[in-house]
């Protein structure tokens, strides 16, 4: 069943997840992009990679706490922006989601020498 529409989630927090579903593809295409240019070498590459797409959920849904290591990626100090990170676990959604997110993560290496998964 599609995250965005599990039942037992108020409507509100479904809503915020429908949203942010582009954000959360857009956030790894430009890391991918970002991490290739990147001046190190290629097992760097990859392991920075790995870390902008684990980190790329809490960024997009409010929590920013390990921005800080990926400055590139969120120079976030506004107070005001929501964290939706707790209400996620509090409804078992922050797993089911990091799950595909891990799926994609383990895959840096495939991203960084552009090769094609199926």
């Amino acid at each position: 069943m599609e995250i965005s529409k599990t039942k037992n989630v108020p409507t509100a927090l479904r809503n915020v997840i429908a949203k942010n579903i582009l954000r959360a593809r857009t956030s790894v295409t430009k890391a991918i992009r970002h991490r290739k240019e990147e001046d190190v070498d290629e097992s760097q590459k990859i392991k920075n990679l790995k870390s902008d797409i684990l980190n790329s959920i809490s960024h997009i849904f409010g929590e920013h706490k390990n921005c800080s290591t990926l400055a590139y990626f969120c120079q976030k100090t506004v107070p005001d922006v929501i964290n939706y990170m707790p209400d996620l676990r509090s409804f078992g959604l922050e797993e089911k989601i990091m799950n595909a997110v891990r799926y994609l993560a383990s895959h840096s290496k495939s991203f960084i020498m552009d090769v094609i998964i199926i």
